[in-house]
């Protein structure tokens, strides 16, 4: 490819950019690609987003304008052109491909309607640590999709997209590049901490924080790295852009649940009549026994000593009392209201990770780091302040004094 790009290849809308040269200061920010893109006369671009270490996306809104920046020597920028390989090969994955076959001879016998870069056959490790042969063959095509059709030997050939194993250094043990291109310092694999000598007995995830090593095939951050994986192959992502695509889909999960405004006002409980007409009130008894319903037209040869005698001592039901469903509507929404606060520290952690990830100590802008966590933090601290006026105010109202039930 030398310098850039050959313009014949670019058909796309979106250039990407990285350091010419490694030993040479790079740019480090959207904004000095931008300010460094305008010096060479490159202005027509609708966005500038880094989408790795030192490396960039420039997109346009044509791909005539994006194939004018190839065009163009950036190397007293220190930038050059590139295309992500995820964009330039797609791996289709083939079965019961006979064993016989061999990946020269399947290569030149295969017919297909785009370019065939490789054939590899897919090998697997035995117990005794020597790799077999199988049925199953790694076939890579020029572009990003894949043939709608390919045959071998006059017959078709099923393809599915192959999604290439997750990336997990050696080095520093976290996801996404490899040992040979890691730029942290080593750590252990069993605690985490900046060691690689010695014997830890207490282990400790780097990538979760979970009681495990970091090579746990069930740690929850692994799976959440073969999701974001699917994502770059399926969608035809760089890292960065699958995952955050990822943090914002599992930051909105529960968005729609989140205000606890929106259930709905309890209604009063309509008055009950039996079949004759008459109204009738539940009186719950002080003593525990059951409720007894009394009419509330008692009636008129009885004097007021005589319906005092009749009825019990009993105390009319307070009708601003919380009822058992009013009260489990609080509940929940105290829960949701709580799951907000939980989400509003997720996200603020998501966001932390976001910025840190990749970076070099020097390059963290620890000042907005800080002003991000405080804002966030006043949020909170300002719905449990509303929470706790609001539970002073119910606490110190004066109780009411119980009122003798005469009907009359």
């Amino acid at each position: 490819m030398g310098q850039r790009e050959k313009v014949e290849e670019w058909a796309s809308e979106t250039v990407f950019l990285e350091p010419a040269d490694m030993e040479k200061p790079t740019k480090q920010h959207p904004m000095c690609v931008g300010k460094a893109l305008t010096r060479h006369g490159i202005q027509n671009y609708t966005g500038i987003s880094a989408v790795g270490k030192f490396r960039f996306k420039v997109s346009f809104q044509t791909i005539q304008d994006a194939r004018k920046l190839t065009e163009i020597n950036l190397t007293d920028e220190n930038l050059k052109c590139y295309l992500p390989v995820i964009l330039k090969q797609t791996v289709g994955f083939a079965r019961d491909i006979p064993r016989s076959y061999s990946e020269e001879e399947i290569k030149e016998n295969l017919v297909a309607d785009v370019e065939i870069i490789k054939v590899e056959r897919v090998r697997k490790m035995e117990q005794n640590g020597k790799l077999r042969e199988t049925g199953n063959v790694k076939i890579t095509f020029k572009g990003k999709e894949l043939p709608d059709k390919v045959e071998l030997y006059g017959l078709l050939v099923q393809l599915e997209l192959y999604l290439f194993p997750i990336r997990q250094c050696s080095n520093c043990w976290a996801f996404g590049h490899r040992a040979e291109k890691c730029w942290r310092s080593a750590k252990c694999r069993e605690c985490g901490e900046h060691h690689t000598e010695g014997t830890c007995t207490q282990k400790t995830c780097i990538n979760c924080g979970g009681e495990h090593a970091p090579t746990d095939e069930e740690c929850p951050e692994r799976e959440k790295q073969i999701q974001i994986n699917r994502a770059m192959q399926q969608e035809r992502l760089t890292y960065r852009e699958a995952r955050e695509r990822w943090h914002k889909q599992h930051q909105n999960q529960f968005e729609l649940l989140s205000n606890a405004d929106e259930f709905p006002a309890i209604n009063q409980a309509p008055t009950k009549r039996n079949a004759s007409g008459t109204q009738y009130r539940t009186i719950r008894q002080t003593s525990g026994r059951a409720s007894i319903r009394v009419p509330t037209t008692a009636p008129k040869s009885m004097s007021y000593a005589e319906k005092v005698k009749e009825i019990p001592r009993q105390f009319e039901e307070n009708p601003h009392k919380t009822s058992m469903l009013e009260k489990t509507i609080s509940e929940i929404k105290q829960f949701w209201r709580n799951l907000n606060l939980v989400r509003k520290l997720m996200k603020l952690q998501s966001a932390i990770y976001v910025d840190v990830a990749g970076q070099a100590a020097s390059d963290i802008n620890y000042e907005g780091m800080l002003i991000r966590i405080s804002t966030t933090l006043n949020q909170i601290i300002d719905e449990f302040t509303e929470d706790l006026e609001e539970y002073a105010t119910n606490t110190s109202k004066e109780p009411e004094e119980p009122t003798i039930v005469i009907d009359g």
